[in-house]
């Protein structure tokens, strides 16, 4: 849970040993010790940059294989068929979703990475980059959209703990309906430069030609 913490953090950006050092509160001999263990079983792989004084330093960052460690969650794993079944009841979610006028954002993109990709028969979950955007590219009826899904979910009996949150409801309420509740998924938003240091395969792009703009 440690390591994965650590690569989670660090997902994005190189780190230096003493990043390991202050994440697992031990000594710089432990921390380089716990660096080589993650780079033997290819978690992290060792780059150089430039310090502080101009002079190449060792530097570490996430493997595709350490980035799949970073997403995955302590649940208990589930099979393929858990999971192809999860993945095509999300899909059918998606389109729900576009083709419902109420919602007032849709479904862009879904991209599935992680443990699904390889040949595993128990998965940690179901890894899905999901793309959100307004449903109407014309300012005015989306603001009415989405002022409609804020007094729709007020007179359902939702109390809004401040004004951010009643701000931000009316994506909320899309992600809340994709994700279903499901312990098998493992959503993510907008976190595009992971995918490009993941592996990943895109399974749903919407059409042109959608209101977008209107």
């Amino acid at each position: 849970m440690q390591v994965r913490t650590l690569l989670r953090r660090m997902s994005n950006v190189m780190f230096e040993a003493v990043t390991v050092q202050q994440s697992f509160h031990v000594p710089l001999s432990e921390a380089e010790a716990i660096i080589e263990g993650l780079e033997q079983e290819g978690f992290i792989v060792k780059r150089f940059a430039a310090g502080w004084d101009g002079q190449q330093q060792p530097r570490w960052e996430n493997t595709m294989k350490g980035n799949s460690l970073a997403m995955a969650t302590a649940a208990r794993p589930v099979t393929r068929a858990t999971a192809e079944r999860a993945l095509a009841q999300f899909l059918d979610r998606v389109s729900a979703v576009n083709a419902e006028d109420e919602f007032a954002f849709r479904v862009e993109r879904v991209v599935v990475f992680g443990s699904y990709l390889t040949s595993a028969s128990k998965l940690n979950d179901l890894d899905l980059l999901v793309d959100l955007a307004p449903r109407y590219g014309n300012s005015t009826r989306q603001e009415l959209l989405e002022q409609s899904s804020v007094a729709r979910a007020i007179q359902r009996g939702r109390r809004f703990r401040d004004s951010m949150e009643q701000v931000i409801w009316p994506r909320m309420e899309v992600e809340y309906f994709l994700k279903n509740r499901s312990r098998t998924l493992s959503l993510h938003y907008a976190d595009h430069k992971l995918m490009k240091r993941t592996e990943h395969r895109v399974v749903f792009e919407a059409r042109l030609g959608t209101d977008a703009g209107q």
